[in-house]
């Protein structure tokens, strides 16, 4: 739960953003029922002393525009547990289940294994590219030898949550030329085909050969093809090429990835995928599909929101689609994500051959279903569509989208948050604290807003009811963080080491302290409830860490 100033601080916020009294009242109230209902557990409870005011903006714009949707969706958390709904039948828990053998070529009768080390089994009984037999859960590739004992073994990514056989034939070849044996694994991504990863049998067992952009994305429906070696072109002797459809053009094209610095990469960098169109498996483990049908409602907002190492449930991301003041459209893996617990009674439907569970509200309908394992929310906005119309979205579900998203947000979180960053930031450990004081919170936050970025790392230590939250961030607009401490009054400027930091005691809404480090950028900022002479020590040590940086 957020102390009232935290919460404080939220609206103020809010009341930056050039919204109307009466939608600023709404998101107020919002936030305000939301203290009093299940928090969400995706986000790690981190404070943000100074949000960029585009960011808020854009989740204002969701939140006023998406109605109880995005009410929804704001209290939403992760969990093991998938819906509920008449998908599927007898499933049972897994281990160490093998769903592919085969010989690994060089190394004599040894074998490379696809371990399903601890899921679920269970008979999809929906049509569509996951009927019959589903294997979910950790996977993992294994070498073994031939009396069975495990030589190595590799973790597979996230990115793999499903197959459909546990007779998959892994097919080999040498794509970079090395000597190694190498082999494609993918996953379904849409009706058009799967996206692949490499992996490699090297000197120190199996592993994941880099690809730039990866996963990458071929229009081919089995779990380890074998890709055509070479490049005709001539520009790069080894590689291996696949085929591309492009929905936009609605035709094939041919891509060429070639072996350079440690990597494959394509040819030509300009057709690595449609023109005009985004790679969103450089952000999703999925390909978000969109409606044919709209009943006439154009696409306003789209948002991908992506939260790694959470220390609940790990990874997972979602997908946002807005249609004006008609309909909401929300998506996510159905492993990973979990729609927070609404009063409304749920009724079973059934849209086409879709099963579904439908819940009113006071601005109409929302329908949840899951389909090729991607759970859905659907939901009009302020009765600005029909149910009739609204099942007629869901049926037409299917088109993949291609459009950059107008935001998108991600948070890593955890001791290797800040690898994520393009900047290198102070870190925990590398400036004074009071004793007594935990590190409770490191969290990284990457924005993108129509294409500007913004980057920050924030540190909380705890100690009882007091906190220490230190922030640094780094903004491709050239915000006015700045003139905010040059024209705020309540700031005192002084100087630290060569440097001017702007300080403060008397507003406890707004950072205690606050510096740009000299040709980096970063602006660092404090905000605690600590005395004023550990205020000053703290802040001492900070910019002595500055100082440090590469």
């Amino acid at each position: 739960m957020n102390s009232e100033r935290e919460t404080l601080k939220q609206y103020e916020v809010l009341s930056q953003i050039k919204l109307s009294t009466d939608d600023q009242q709404e998101i107020w109230a919002k936030i305000a029922e939301g203290m009093t209902r299940a928090q969400p557990t995706m986000k790690p409870k981190t404070r943000k002393p100074w949000p960029s005011v585009a960011a808020a903006a854009a989740a204002a714009v969701v939140v006023v525009g998406a109605g109880f949707a995005a009410f929804a969706l704001s209290h939403r958390h992760l969990t093991q547990s998938p819906p509920s709904g008449p998908t599927t039948a007898a499933p049972h828990a897994v281990s160490n289940a093998i769903l592919a053998k085969t010989a690994a070529p060089g190394h004599s009768g040894q074998m490379v294994e696809l371990v399903d080390i601890k899921g679920e089994y269970k008979n999809n009984t929906t049509l569509g590219p996951y009927h019959g037999p589903n294997w979910t859960g950790q996977f993992k590739l294994r070498l073994v030898s031939p009396g069975g004992q495990i030589i190595s073994e590799y973790r597979l990514p996230s990115f793999y949550t499903v197959f459909t056989s546990n007779r998959i034939q892994l097919h080999f070849a040498d794509y970079n030329a090395n000597g190694l044996s190498d082999f494609a694994l993918g996953q379904y991504v849409s009706s058009n085909g799967f996206a692949y990863n490499i992996f490699e049998i090297g000197p120190k067992g199996i592993q994941q050969v880099p690809v730039k952009n990866g996963p990458f994305y071929a229009s081919v429906h089995t779990y380890s093809p074998t890709f055509p070696l070479g490049n005709p072109t001539g520009v790069q002797p080894t590689g291996f090429q696949v085929q591309q459809y492009d929905n936009s053009t609605a035709s094939s094209r041919i891509v060429t990835y070639v072996w350079r610095n440690g990597q494959f990469e394509p040819a030509d960098p300009s057709g690595a995928a449609p023109t005009g169109t985004f790679n969103y498996l450089d952000y999703l483990p999925f390909i978000p599909q969109l409606p044919n049908y709209t009943g006439g409602a154009k696409l306003t907002h789209t948002q991908i929101t992506r939260y790694l190492n959470t220390p609940q449930n790990g990874d997972a991301v979602d997908y946002t689609a807005v249609y004006g003041a008609a309909f909401s459209l929300f998506e996510g893996r159905q492993d990973q994500v979990h729609l927070a617990p609404i009063a409304a009674p749920k009724t079973n439907i059934t849209i086409g051959s879709i099963h579904a569970t439908m819940q009113k509200h006071d601005g109409g309908e929302s329908i949840q279903f899951v389909q090729n394992h991607i759970l859905y929310l659907v939901s009009t906005i302020n009765s600005g569509m029909s149910l009739t119309d609204l099942k007629k979205v869901i049926s037409s579900i299917g088109v993949p989208a291609t459009g950059i998203p107008d935001v998108i947000n991600m948070s890593n979180s955890g001791p290797t948050a800040a690898q994520e960053l393009s900047f290198h930031p102070i870190l925990p450990g590398q400036f004074y604290t009071p004793s007594g004081y935990s590190l409770s919170d490191q969290v990284a936050e990457t924005d993108i807003v129509k294409g500007v970025k913004t980057e920050a790392f924030y540190m909380t230590y705890r100690k009882g009811q007091s906190y220490i939250t230190v922030n640094q961030s780094i903004d491709q607009s050239l915000s006015s963080t700045g003139a905010n401490f040059n024209t705020n009054q309540v700031y005192q400027p002084t100087q630290i080491q060569g440097i001017t930091v702007y300080m403060q005691h008397s507003n406890f809404m707004q950072p205690e302290a606050g510096f740009e480090i000299p040709r980096k950028g970063i602006w660092v900022t404090l905000d605690t409830n600590v005395s004023a002479a550990e205020i000053t020590k703290i802040v001492t040590s900070l910019v002595a860490s500055a100082g440090q940086l590469k």
